[in-house]
C-alpha cells in the first residue's frame, strides 16, 4: 500500500514538473518573437553545418531547439554533434527527433525530418563502442567510478555503456586507494576496464611477545635488565639558618588556626575602633559636661557616666583583644614556621594588660588580662 502511495506521488511529481517545463516551451513557441529568433538560430546553424563549422552549428541548433520542439531542428542538432565525435548525445537527440509530435505548418517537412533521423539513427548505432568497467571485490556503493571525469551510478557499475569513440580515462576510488586507465575505443568496439578494489589496510599494531621456543602458546617474558644507573640527586648544602634554599621557596599550606586569630584580630579591632567612636560621642555630649567636673560628676549623670565607661572598656578590650589577634596572627603566619624549620624548639609570649575605668568616684574598676602561647 505505502509502495503504491509512494509510485503514485512520484507520478504526479513527475507529471506536474512535466507540464510545467512543456507549458513554459510552449509559451515560448506561442511568441512570434521567440519563434522568429529561434527559426534564425536554426537557419544559422544549417548554414554552420554546411560550410563544416559543427561547433557553431550545434551551438546555434541547441539554442534554437529549447524554444522551438521540431524534428527539423533535432534532426539537423543530432547530425552536428555526429560530426563531433558525439555519436551517443547524437542517438538520444535522434531518438527525440523521432518522438516529437508534429504541431501546426509544415507537417509534410516535419515528418520528413522525423523519417531522416529514425534513419539515421538507425545507421549510427552500430557505429556506438561499448565500456563496462568491472569492480571486483567492491560492495555497493563502495567503489566510486568516473569516466571522463563523470561519475557513473553504482548500478551501471559491470554494465557495457554505450560510448564515443576516442581516447577514455577511466577512474576507480576505493578502500582509499585510486587506480587510472586509459583505452582507446575505436568506432563499434567494445572492452572492458577491469579494477580490483582492495580493502583499506589494517590498523598496525605492535608485535606480542613471541612464544618460548619449545613450549607453543606460551609467551615468555624478555630477560630483566638492569636499570641505568642514575646520578645521586644534588643537594645544597645546609647554612645552620634553616630549610635549604630550594625549599625557601615552596608554598607552605596556612593552618585553620592562622585564619581564626586574622578574625579575631578584625573583629577586635573593630569593636574597639566602634565603641571608641560612641564613648567619644557619649564624652561630648552637654549632659557629661554640665555634671562633670574634673573627675567627679553629680549623682544626676550618673546613668549617663556607666554607659560612657561602659563603651570605653568595650573599646580597651576590642583594641586588646585585635592587638592579641593580629600578634598571634603574625606570629602564626610567618614566625611560627620559621621556628618550626629550623628546629629551635618552642616559643612563649606572655603579656599583661591592665586597663584602668573612668573613675566614678571614691570606687575603682579595673581589668587585667593576660595570655600565653
Amino acid at each position: 500500500m505505502r509502495s503504491t502511495i509512494r509510485n503514485s506521488l512520484l507520478l504526479v511529481a513527475i507529471g506536474g514538473f512535466t507540464c510545467s517545463w512543456v507549458t513554459q516551451a510552449r509559451a515560448q513557441a506561442d511568441d512570434p518573437a521567440a519563434r522568429a529568433a529561434a527559426r534564425e538560430l536554426g537557419n544559422q546553424g544549417v548554414q554552420a553545418y554546411q560550410q563544416g563549422d559543427y561547433a557553431t552549428a550545434s551551438e546555434r541548433l541547441q539554442r534554437a531547439y529549447q524554444v522551438i520542439r521540431a524534428p527539423s531542428l533535432a534532426l539537423w542538432l543530432a547530425r552536428s554533434l555526429v560530426a563531433r565525435g558525439m555519436l551517443v548525445e547524437a542517438s538520444e537527440i535522434f531518438l527525440q527527433a523521432t518522438r516529437i509530435p508534429i504541431v501546426g505548418g509544415e507537417r509534410a517537412v516535419q515528418e520528413q525530418a522525423q523519417k531522416d533521423a529514425a534513419a539515421d539513427r538507425a545507421a549510427l548505432l552500430p557505429r556506438l563502442a561499448g565500456l563496462t568497467v568491472a569492480v571486483d571485490g567492491a560492495a555497493g556503493g563502495q567503489a566510486l567510478v568516473t569516466v571522463d571525469g563523470v561519475s557513473i551510478a553504482d548500478a551501471l557499475i559491470g554494465v557495457d555503456r554505450p560510448t564515443n569513440p576516442g581516447t577514455r580515462i577511466v577512474e576507480v576510488t576505493c578502500g582509499g586507494h585510486t587506480e587510472r586507465q586509459e583505452l582507446s575505443l575505436s568506432e563499434g568496439q567494445h572492452q572492458t576496464a577491469r579494477f580490483q578494489c582492495a580493502p583499506s589496510p589494517p590498523v598496525a599494531t605492535g608485535p606480542g611477545p613471541g612464544p618460548e621456543p619449545g613450549t607453543p602458546g606460551q609467551s615468555v617474558a624478555p630477560a630483566s635488565q638492569p636499570a641505568p644507573a642514575q646520578a645521586p640527586p644534588i643537594v645544597a648544602p645546609s647554612t645552620g639558618q634553616g630549610a635549604p634554599e630550594a625549599d625557601q621557596g615552596a608554598a607552605r599550606a596556612t593552618p585553620w588556626y592562622t585564619y581564626v586569630a586574622w578574625s579575631v584580630a578584625g573583629a577586635g579591632i573593630a569593636l574597639g575602633a566602634g565603641t571608641g567612636y560612641l564613648a567619644i560621642e557619649k564624652r561630648d555630649t552637654s549632659e557629661l559636661k554640665q555634671g562633670c567636673s574634673g573627675t567627679s560628676c553629680s549623682p544626676n549623670v550618673e546613668a549617663a557616666v556607666n554607659d560612657y565607661n561602659d563603651l570605653r572598656t568595650l573599646s580597651t578590650i576590642g583594641f586588646v583583644v585585635g592587638g592579641v589577634g593580629l600578634a598571634s596572627a603574625a606570629f602564626l603566619q610567618w614566625m611560627l614556621p620559621s621556628l618550626q624549620d629550623s628546629g629551635s624548639g618552642t616559643a612563649h609570649v606572655e603579656g599583661t594588660v591592665q586597663v584602668g575605668a573612668f573613675p566614678t568616684g571614691p570606687s575603682q574598676a579595673g581589668l587585667s588580662l593576660s595570655g600565653r602561647f
